[in-house]
């Protein structure tokens, strides 16, 4: 059950940093006044590099939100799994805990069935 949490998280990191490796380095190249690529446009009326950051900047938003997006789904499988090697279901009375988001859920469903305060 906590080797697929694990080894999620784990990929999830090497993704992030591998893959935020070029993007990192067009920031420190621009904040360098470096040039960040060979197509730079001189001419153009917005501060110089302003697109190449843009873009770096939201790769980077892209990268995060896709490793948060697969930590997100892992911890719920996780959480669903405890829930059923426990063998106590979420009842109706945590209905209105999980309408606030499934972590406020399982939260609540910790708390009230075993105590365990996150």
């Amino acid at each position: 059950m906590r080797y697929f949490l694990d080894e999620r998280i784990a990929f999830s990191e090497q993704f992030y940093l591998n893959s935020s490796v070029p993007f990192h380095e067009r920031h420190r190249k621009i904040k360098a006044h470096e040039e960040p690529s060979a197509s730079s446009d001189n001419s153009a009326p917005e501060p110089r590099f302003l697109a190449e950051w843009t873009e770096a900047e939201d790769s980077l938003q892209l990268i995060g939100h896709a490793c948060l997006s697969m930590l997100s789904a892992s911890s719920y499988l996780h959480f669903k799994d405890w829930e059923c090697q426990l063998g106590v279901a979420v009842d109706s009375s945590l209905k209105a805990e999980f309408k606030r988001g499934w972590l406020n859920g399982y939260k609540a469903y910790f708390l009230w069935h075993f105590g365990v305060k996150f």
